[in-house]
């Protein structure tokens, strides 16, 4: 609605109506990509982004001047972890294509070789603690992808307690696409 808001914890916990869409990022100030980082990035096999809170943790190092022109140039694959829940005042209602959509927004399209994403629903008993939260299971809406990135789902939730990515399974699949 026009309104500025500055700061991750301001975004994280919203004293605005948190239900509004976020137009736009940005980091100020502006800040440059460190070489050894941007070196690293060029000769990397893989290069894994997320998960984690989009306009509040993955976003604001993908916007580090340098990074999108590095994530273009690498030699390697470039992944991007699906989110399994939303969060409130970020992502409501965000499907699995939305998350995307705005990563690619940053870095352009056709930087994300594999999307790798949750195939697996919570029971009504995992998601429970989560509607306080105002949180959503993020759905994989397949339909709307395109060719490219390569979607990969597989099962990743962890067995138990808060709904997070198994630490094994996600690091199993990765190896694999290395």
């Amino acid at each position: 609605d026009g309104q500025i808001i500055r700061g991750e914890t301001n975004i994280d916990i919203p004293s605005h109506d948190g239900r509004l869409k976020i137009g736009r990022i940005w980091l100020e100030p502006e800040v440059s990509i460190n070489p050894t980082a941007k070196k690293i990035i060029s000769d990397a096999d893989l290069v894994v982004l997320g998960p984690g809170d989009l306009y509040t943790s993955l976003l604001p190092n993908i916007l580090v001047d340098g990074i999108s022109s590095a994530l273009k140039n690498t030699n390697g694959k470039v992944v991007y972890v699906g989110n399994l829940m939303t969060k409130f005042g970020e992502t409501n209602n965000f499907s699995a294509s939305d998350f995307l959509r705005v990563v690619e927004e940053h870095v352009g399209p056709g930087v994300v070789d594999y999307f790798v994403a949750n195939s697996e629903r919570p029971t009504s008993s995992r998601l429970r603690p989560y509607v306080g939260e105002k949180a959503s299971f993020v759905e994989l809406d397949l339909e709307n992808f395109s060719k490219k990135p390569l979607i990969v789902a597989a099962s990743l939730i962890r067995r138990k307690g808060f709904i997070r990515h198994d630490p094994e399974k996600l690091a199993k699949l990765l190896w694999e696409l290395a």
